[in-house]
């Protein structure tokens, strides 16, 4: 199934392989900063809340919050990294890991 950017499927899957890239690369419970998550994604601020807000309900990523924003920063939980490591397991509770992301750059 193919997911455009701009839909939330293909934003939850996004922000999840995000904070579990980041998590691999610094191998420990770091928190990312929102304003680096806006920049990866290249999404709008409400279209990230929506579904970070989404994620922290389903307990796959866990929110520091501010007065000024929904959060600040974001980490991925224990279980949104069995999530992704194994998204066979867990398609049918979250349907957007079989979303196929792909992103095209330079002219089509």
């Amino acid at each position: 199934m193919m997911s455009s950017k701009n839909s939330s499927n293909w934003v939850r899957k996004r922000i999840l392989e995000e904070l579990y890239d980041f998590y691999n690369i610094v191998i420990e419970r770091c928190w990312l900063d929102r304003a680096i998550l806006l920049k990866y994604l290249n999404v709008s601020e409400e279209l990230l809340d929506s579904n970070i807000l989404y994620l922290e309900e389903k307990k796959l990523v866990d929110l520091r919050r501010d007065h000024d924003s929904v959060f600040q920063n974001a980490v991925i939980t224990a279980y949104g990294i069995d999530v992704i490591e194994r998204k066979d397991k867990y398609e049918h509770e979250f349907p957007f890991l079989n979303i196929d992301i792909q992103e095209k750059k330079g002219d089509v």
